[in-house]
């Protein structure tokens, strides 16, 4: 079988050897933008990133298309209800980037609350000013997690060695779910009704949801104004899931302690409000960008592909 592969994805060498191996040709373009390749209404399958659309604009030109092969766990860059009206399968990532995008999670929790990039930058100024930087101690401290997939419990997982409690909201998840973290982690849990209980509960709150219809928008300004005074807001999901004016309006006027955002509305644009603000710490969507990841991303897509066709 023939496939077409996007820049990004002819980077990850194990997940193309695997399909060589196989007995698939591999045709390379070097951008992300696989809907103007010559080639696209002549493939059966394609292996592409977060940032190829397959929408309107690609699936019309696709006429033989049969596969579709996305290292990432999100597959929000894809019409699924077309795909499934035309039979085209979808195989992503599942699970292989939990632990990279827990941990970039945490990192930003830390950023955020110690003041880190702020402290860095005065320094580097020739500044020497700690009283600026007085901060607070995880330990003790409530942390809501919203959407408590492979990655909300990683999150929870990796939380626990700094002596936080748990709070989770996720309408699709068991109460006894939640309660397994606590058992083997030794992290205190609690699975509430709704988000509005988590809001009000959490000194941190870190979402872990994907984008959805019914996530698109979900902490807005009357979900912030429903969190502690002071309270710290981490987003490595997807950027549409927060009103992000809202949100600057609230770093502003100092409802929030800080933010930590590895997501955009308008990726790769971020907006002026949150460039200006020295209370949110930014970084390019890069929680799945470890060597680790990077390669199991790959090799885990391909593999469900392999098995399926």
């Amino acid at each position: 079988m023939r496939i077409l592969v996007s820049r990004s994805c002819s980077q990850r060498a194990d997940a193309c050897r695997l399909l060589q191996e196989a007995g698939h040709e591999l045709v390379f373009q070097g951008t992300e933008d696989l809907a103007g390749h010559k080639l696209l209404g002549e493939v059966e399958a394609v292996f592409l990133g977060v940032y190829t659309k397959v929408n309107g604009g690609f699936l019309p030109k696709a006429v033989r298309l049969k596969h579709i092969i996305t290292a990432s766990a999100g597959t929000d860059h894809i019409d699924l209800q077309a795909c499934k009206a035309r039979g085209i399968s979808v195989h992503s990532a599942g699970d292989a980037n939990s632990a990279s995008v827990a941990s970039h999670a945490i990192g930003l929790m830390l950023a955020v609350v110690r003041k880190t990039v702020q402290a860095d930058k005065l320094l580097r100024e020739g500044k020497w000013d700690r009283d600026r930087f007085m901060s607070f101690d995880l330990e003790g401290k409530t942390l809501g997690i919203v959407g408590f997939g492979n990655i909300g419990k990683e999150v929870a997982k990796q939380a626990s060695g700094f002596g936080m409690r748990v709070v989770v909201y996720d309408p699709y998840v068991h109460e006894s779910e939640v309660k397994k973290c606590e058992l083997v982690y030794g992290v205190k849990s609690e699975c509430v009704e709704t988000l509005g209980q988590l809001l009000g509960k959490a000194d941190i709150v870190t979402i872990h949801v994907p984008l959805l219809d019914s996530t698109r928008g979900l902490v807005g300004e009357k979900e912030i104004a429903l969190m502690k005074d002071k309270a710290v807001l981490i987003n490595t999901s997807r950027g549409e899931i927060v009103d992000e004016k809202a949100l600057v309006k609230a770093l502003r006027e100092g409802k929030l302690h800080g933010a930590g955002l590895d997501v955009f509305q308008e990726e790769p644009k971020v907006s002026k409000g949150l460039l200006e603000l020295e209370n949110v710490v930014l970084t390019p969507h890069i929680g799945a960008m470890t060597e680790e990841s990077f390669r199991k991303m790959g090799v885990q897509a391909v593999e469900g592909f392999l098995r399926a066709s």
